[in-house]
């Protein structure tokens, strides 16, 4: 009997260390995807319309090239991660956006795997000052009346200066949003606030940039221009999804998918 009772309490004791065990692989195992986890912050989670908000992401394959989605209606920006896995990018809120929550998507390989919400509140709006109120007639600015003999003289007020005009507000710096690209067709590009006349193109690919020439852009707050896209640029297919974006003299533009 005493024998039986030692088997049975080693018995129990293997037990509990394997079961020890296990649960320290088990919470090893969760801390682990918990760390492998992409996260993604912003710098300022209310912004106006127009303003640019930095996008921080960290946990991120090395080198991972991706995206940075901005809905509702969709407006992406490349990325591209270092190699610790870290992403920090600045975007430009869009000025025809729309106010509200709107939402910030981390992605790439085709699947989004993060997201924050950006609240985003109209640009500044300035106010047309109302017409200055002329002077009282017969008040002369800065002389008093001439009392006559006998009788006081009724106050007489004195005139209320007309305001300055409020300046317009500054021009927007100058952006692209990249519409379309077809390896074997043409390219579309919409140029906001751009003035200066003409831009020498490019469409780049996998870190490589195709020169596309240059193109005439009328100056405007909303110019659709089309190119024909440069040879070198690959197309999507079922099995892999090619990207692109372009160049206008300094300007950058966002990312999209390659069509055929």
């Amino acid at each position: 009997p005493v024998a039986k009772k030692k088997s049975r309490k080693g018995l129990i004791a293997a037990i509990a260390a394997v079961l020890v065990v296990l649960l320290v692989l088990l919470i090893g195992g969760v801390l682990l995807v918990a760390a492998a986890r992409p996260t993604l912050s912003l710098s300022a989670s209310t912004v106006r319309a127009g303003d640019t908000v930095v996008v921080n992401a960290s946990h991120l394959p090395a080198n991972q090239n991706g995206e940075i989605q901005l809905l509702s209606t969709v407006h992406t920006f490349p990325f591209h991660a270092s190699p610790s896995g870290d992403v920090s990018v600045s975007i430009r809120v869009p000025l025809n956006i729309g106010a509200g929550d709107h939402t910030v998507r981390l992605c790439w390989n085709a699947s989004c795997r993060a997201s924050v919400t950006l609240h985003v509140i109209g640009p500044v709006a300035y106010a047309t000052p109302s017409p200055g109120a002329s002077p009282s007639p017969g008040a002369t600015p800065g002389h008093s009346p001439t009392p006559s003999g006998g009788s006081s003289p009724s106050p007489i007020a004195s005139p209320i200066p007309t305001p300055k005009p409020t300046p317009p507000p500054p021009t927007p710096n100058p952006y692209i949003v990249l519409v379309s690209v077809s390896a074997t067709g043409s390219t579309t590009v919409v140029f906001h606030y751009f003035y200066a006349g003409s831009a020498a193109m490019s469409v780049c690919q996998n870190g490589t940039c195709h020169g596309a020439g240059s193109v005439s852009v009328a100056p405007g707050s909303s110019t659709t221009v089309t190119f024909k896209t440069p040879l070198g640029i690959l197309p999507s297919t079922p099995l892999t999804t090619e990207y692109a974006y372009v160049t206008a003299n300094s300007l950058r533009s966002n990312t999209v998918v390659v069509g055929a």
